[in-house]
């Protein structure tokens, strides 16, 4: 129906056309799913589908967003983004068309617990970068050693330690902040539920290895499966 219609007010003549169409159900406040339908439909028929995508992405996943933040917050754009390109591969794929054929990426087929991750945490919505710049001299010395280890190809484990009271907690901010901010995923975990509640994010170790709490059992067996979601994360 709409292509029908499209073709009858010559919005394929034109290439520009197409966007100042698009430009106008946008301003008009056109429910996302008729934007996708559009967009798809003028993809296909030879519309600069890539700078319509630039401009409008936001509303063409508008209502997406909103169903995300049902469960969380924030969600994270990265996910909006690929089950929005899940929606457009469908409609392309019903008009004869593709992703890549209009320049856009296909969609990453994703897991339960990385989207949770994500949308839990992904940036670094606390701000834990401005601890940064209440760092002691020593402290930046950690935090610099820290972010270094994390752009290499191949990084070795890093132990920090020191007595009490010497602001190994603090450090840890603002490298978790930094991280997040570049949507590293970023796994906190501690011996201790008391401990874990120290970082946004933090969980107990036995929960997130899947390791029964059995002290006197040599032989434990964590309950994360090889093919789980839990194992992708990890």
């Amino acid at each position: 129906m709409y292509q029908e219609a499209a073709r009858a007010m010559g919005l394929f003549d034109n290439r520009d056309e197409g966007i100042m169409a698009f430009d106008e159900l946008v301003d008009t406040g056109a429910a996302p799913a008729q934007l996708r339908w559009i967009f798809c439909v003028l993809a296909t028929e030879g519309s600069p589908a890539l700078a319509i995508w630039d401009t409008h992405e936001q509303f063409l996943g508008a209502d997406i967003r909103d169903q995300l933040l049902r469960t969380t917050s924030s969600p994270h754009p990265d996910v909006v983004r690929n089950r929005l390109l899940f929606i457009l591969q469908s409609l392309l794929r019903g008009l004869g068309g593709s992703l890549v054929e209009i320049g856009l990426l296909e969609p990453v087929e994703r897991q339960h617990e990385i989207d949770t991750e994500c949308l839990q945490w992904g940036g670094d919505r606390d701000n834990l970068c401005t601890f940064k710049d209440g760092l002691t001299q020593e402290q930046r010395v950690v935090y610099d050693s820290v972010m270094h280890v994390t752009i290499l190809e191949n990084p070795s484990p890093i132990h920090i330690d020191g007595r009490a009271g010497r602001g190994k907690t603090y450090v840890m901010y603002p490298i978790i902040g930094a991280l997040r901010k570049v949507d590293q995923l970023i796994l906190l975990s501690a011996s201790s539920a008391f401990a874990a509640k120290n970082y946004p994010g933090g969980r107990k170790t036995h929960y997130l290895y899947g390791i029964p709490v059995d002290e006197y059992n040599p032989h434990l067996k964590s309950s994360v499966g090889p093919h789980s979601d839990r194992a992708k994360l990890l």
